[in-house]
């Protein structure tokens, strides 16, 4: 869950922040983002700037789970996202 609101707060976040921020080890975080990458709740890119940076941001699925599992909370004003929610469909 804290890797998931973290991804969440953000626009696109590397992994070794993610490492650093919550504290686990790279194999953990790597199952955990798995597990939310396979479920299509985080969208992943990849950046080659000397080194290759993998970013993590919510998908549209990933947002419209949130905004169905806590509909009275928004994402901060300062990582507000443009796109449009849309009833949560389950698979």
């Amino acid at each position: 869950r804290r890797t998931y609101l973290l991804v969440r707060d953000s626009l696109g976040i590397a992994f070794s922040d993610i490492a650093k921020e919550l504290g686990l080890e790279s194999g953990l975080l790597a199952y955990h983002l798995g597990v939310l990458k396979s479920a299509n709740l985080v969208e992943v890119t990849y950046a080659r700037t000397g080194r290759e940076i993998t970013r993590y941001r919510l998908s549209a699925r990933g947002e419209e789970l949130y905004a169905a599992l806590f509909p009275r909370r928004r994402l901060s004003s300062a990582k507000a996202r443009k796109a449009t929610v849309r009833p949560l469909a389950i698979r």
